[in-house]
């Protein structure tokens, strides 16, 4: 648009410059007229004379005036030309920063949440839940376990819902911080209530507890994903991407780490909601430093993409083995490897049960 007007304005400065040079010559013409025809009738009277003077000079004055008023609108019009391609140049070259480098402590900050992630997810299922089973019942605590694992994988239907709804919102926070924001604090919440739950044995307060902080995870974790496309840039993707496996796994180790330090559960609740509050901030401060404003222009897109959600939220569990065939093909191999890492939460029990090592060993 800049490039636009500033054509616009070059092209009026041109048209005026024009003007002036065919007004400049009429009134030459004009005048060389005047001067001929006073000099073919010598007769005239000194009173006409002095009319014709002053009409010349009138003329010729109105034109120096005229001509002086063109150049100068001329060159205010190419100052104001040039100032328009100069606020282009100034728009491109912002154009050209917003495509900018995230550093380390940038991308680290704004995937903070994938380490606490990792720390809850790891030790969750391999050492806080099946403790949590055998308090709950000894003789079936591998079917009980079973049970929490199938809740919390249920729970993952969520993220297409939570992507798809992160993609419309007009929250004046921007896209991804509202959830983030209201998935942290529901995820502290039923961290508490687990502890609660766990302490005073009330397992169906702890089960409904459970659900809560699973949902609250995956809703955080996706829209953190989002982050992803919103704020990094296409050079730095596979950086991105790099980092949140990174961070996962420093998190899985130590939380192993710190349990072992620790040695009571309940203080690991405690461990666990610190780690929430901690990452969780930090993802939603950088995402907030970084997140460009919503756009109001883009906001009727949005509200025309809610009378579709229905159709949207089918093709979300729905994936084409013959149009995306590649991406079909990740999908299943992702399936049969979160079958085989499911089975490390029974991996204590296993060794209790198989290799006869009793828990103080």
């Amino acid at each position: 648009w800049f490039v636009f007007e500033a054509k616009i304005n070059n092209l009026r400065s041109w048209i005026s410059a024009s003007y002036a040079e065919v007004f400049k010559a009429a009134c030459y013409e004009m005048t060389e007229k005047d001067s001929e025809a006073s000099e073919t009738q010598p007769k005239e009277t000194d009173s006409m004379l002095e009319l014709g003077t002053d009409s010349e000079s009138l003329l010729s004055g109105g034109f120096e005036g005229r001509s002086h008023s063109f150049s100068k609108r001329s060159s205010t019009e190419e100052a104001l030309g040039h100032g328009h391609h100069e606020s282009f140049q100034t728009t491109a070259s912002n154009s050209t920063t917003e495509e900018r480098t995230l550093s380390r402590s940038q991308l680290v900050q704004l995937f903070l949440f994938s380490f606490g992630n990792g720390i809850l997810l790891s030790s969750y299922f391999i050492v806080t839940l099946p403790i949590e089973s055998k308090r709950i019942s000894k003789e079936k605590s591998a079917a009980i376990l079973g049970g929490f694992i199938f809740v919390a994988g249920v729970t993952q239907l969520v993220n297409p819902v939570v992507g798809l709804l992160s993609d419309r919102c007009l929250h004046r926070w921007g896209r991804r911080r509202p959830f983030i924001f209201y998935g942290a604090l529901a995820g502290l919440v039923g961290l508490f209530f687990q502890l609660v739950g766990r302490y005073a044995e009330w397992w169906m307060l702890y089960l409904l507890a459970f659900i809560v902080s699973m949902l609250a995870l995956n809703v955080i974790y996706s829209c953190m994903n989002g982050l992803i496309a919103d704020l990094v840039p296409e050079k730095q993707i596979g950086q991105a991407n790099g980092m949140i496996a990174m961070l996962n796994v420093c998190g899985a180790v130590s939380s192993f780490a710190v349990f072992r330090i620790l040695g009571d559960l309940n203080l690991f609740y405690m461990f666990y909601i610190l780690c929430i509050a901690f990452t969780a901030a930090g993802t939603f401060n950088m995402a907030g430093q970084l997140e460009n404003s919503f756009h109001k222009e883009d906001s009727q897109f949005y509200r025309k993409g809610l009378s579709t959600v229905w159709q949207d939220l089918k093709s979300a569990f729905y994936l084409s083995p013959t149009e995306h065939r590649d991406f079909f093909f990740i999908l299943v191999s992702r399936t049969l490897y979160y079958m085989g890492v499911s089975s490390q939460c029974f991996l204590m029990y296993y060794i209790r049960d198989a290799l006869h090592i009793s828990e103080e060993e």
